[in-house]
């Protein structure tokens, strides 16, 4: 029974798709990081606009200057009621199929392969013995 439950792990496509090539994983991860880069970035930058515009307006009506951490304590511990448009900022989403297409070619340009085939030999001795013709 264990043998037949470790053949069914060992052939599994689940157990090859986590054999990923330490190149793959860091390259998928840097497209994704890229991918989303613009979009955070932009509304990043909404985000500080708004914060900053809050705080000169509370230093302006002296709210600050009992508390400590003045006016940037104040507004950021705060829920803001400024309601803030990242409308403009949409531009830069980029959809998960969009990633993936320009993830399959830069795999492909880069000739990054995503299955590291010299480990999987030296972890599963039993299937490269089957693939070589040795009994098992």
């Amino acid at each position: 029974m264990n043998k037949i439950l470790y053949l069914l792990l060992v052939l599994s496509p689940l157990a090859e798709a986590c054999e990923l090539t330490k190149e793959y994983r860091e390259a998928r991860s840097q497209v994704v990081k890229d991918a989303r880069y613009a979009f955070e970035a932009c509304t990043s930058s909404v985000d500080a606009y708004h914060y900053w515009q809050e705080v000169a307006q509370c230093e302006k009506e002296g709210r600050g200057k009992n508390v400590g951490g003045g006016c940037q304590h104040i507004i950021a511990n705060r829920v803001s009621p400024v309601e803030r448009n990242y409308e403009h900022c949409q531009s830069f989403k980029v959809t998960t199929e969009e990633v993936k297409k320009y993830f399959e070619e830069y795999v492909k340009f880069h000739n990054i392969t995503n299955k590291d085939m010299s480990r999987e030999a030296a972890t599963y001795p039993i299937v490269e013995q089957a693939r070589v013709g040795s009994s098992i």
